[in-house]
């Protein structure tokens, strides 16, 4: 059972952290605020000028009792999440990115109003923290065709164009062939691997079925391992994400949940961490339990929560 602590979303003062390329922030943030004041709270609010001023801020924030609430994607909640990783201060994530996993993730509903309003009344759970070489995720990391796709449409261009761009790049990245590497997990080894998938939470882009299973309270990470087997059957790897049929779990990645694994490949390896690109050299993936406290309102909101079990 996850580790909850007295309190709710309205026994403590908040502090927004804007992301002021994510869309109109500035409507939004007044949204956010008439919504709080309306439940009788008050909130100190930041845009920060650059993504280092807003990790600043956090860090800043971590020691104390407060509820630092990100107003963006993915991006802006692993940033300032990652900064608040062992400390006294508790995270909300508010929906204003293109996919919002982390969010959804903690059962947060899309709609900003409803989003605030839930919060108020949400519990503080412990997360887990997964570790990817000397990088913090809080929902996802990937090495390979992931980590590539992120590289090519990261920044400013990645909200304008959203989930489109980056399945754009994915597919146009089927036909080059990818970097090799070997997992290894649990004294096992699986070689020739073309992708891993690290999942600290069941949802994947879309909403998809990558590894349904995961839990951030459960102190494991869920790992989806796709073995290279050549170009014809590289694009039949997304069909058991998008279809539960036989024939899609055919196509299954390897499921494997571990505390900890290895990737071992030549030269660096591109990845992604909650969506933000990076290069990893024989990176080590571990957790780090109950590491962050998060606003949490319920269950996972997204077509893959709970499809299928790991194997």
């Amino acid at each position: 059972m996850a580790d909850t602590e007295p309190g709710s979303g309205s026994s403590r003062p908040w502090v927004v952290l804007v992301n002021r390329r994510a869309g109109k922030r500035g409507r939004t943030s007044s949204v956010v605020l008439e919504a709080l004041a309306s439940e009788g709270i008050s909130a100190r609010i930041h845009a920060p000028a650059t993504r280092e001023e807003g990790m600043r801020i956090a860090r800043d924030l971590a020691g104390e009792k407060v509820i630092v609430a990100t107003l963006g994607g993915d991006g802006t909640a692993h940033d300032i999440g990652t900064q608040l990783v062992g400390g006294e201060a508790w995270l909300a994530v508010l929906p204003g990115g293109t996919e919002n996993l982390i969010g959804r993730s903690a059962g947060i509903p899309s709609h900003c109003p409803a989003a605030v309003k839930s919060l108020l009344a949400a519990r503080p759970v412990r997360w887990d923290v997964g570790v990817l070489g000397s990088h913090l995720f809080l929902g996802i990391a990937g090495i390979g065709l992931d980590g590539e796709a992120c590289s090519r449409v990261e920044g400013a261009w990645r909200e304008k164009v959203g989930q489109t761009g980056y399945w754009l790049s994915v597919f146009g990245l089927l036909a080059k062939k990818p970097k090799i590497c070997t997992v290894k997990c649990d004294g096992a080894m699986q070689q020739q691997v073309q992708q891993v998938v690290f999942s600290n939470v069941p949802l994947y882009g879309g909403g998809l079925a990558m590894n349904p299973a995961a839990s951030p309270t459960d102190g494991l990470l869920d790992i989806a391992v796709f073995p290279w087997k050549g170009y014809v059957h590289r694009p039949l790897q997304f069909f058991p994400l998008f279809s539960d049929s036989r024939l899609g779990r055919f196509f299954d990645p390897l499921r494997i949940r571990s505390h900890r694994a290895s990737v071992e490949g030549e030269g660096g390896l591109p990845a992604h961490v909650d969506g933000e690109p990076c290069i990893v050299e024989n990176p080590v993936a571990s957790v780090r339990p109950g590491a962050l406290w998060v606003l949490q309102v319920g269950p996972p909101v997204g077509r893959g929560a709970g499809r299928r079990p790991v194997r």
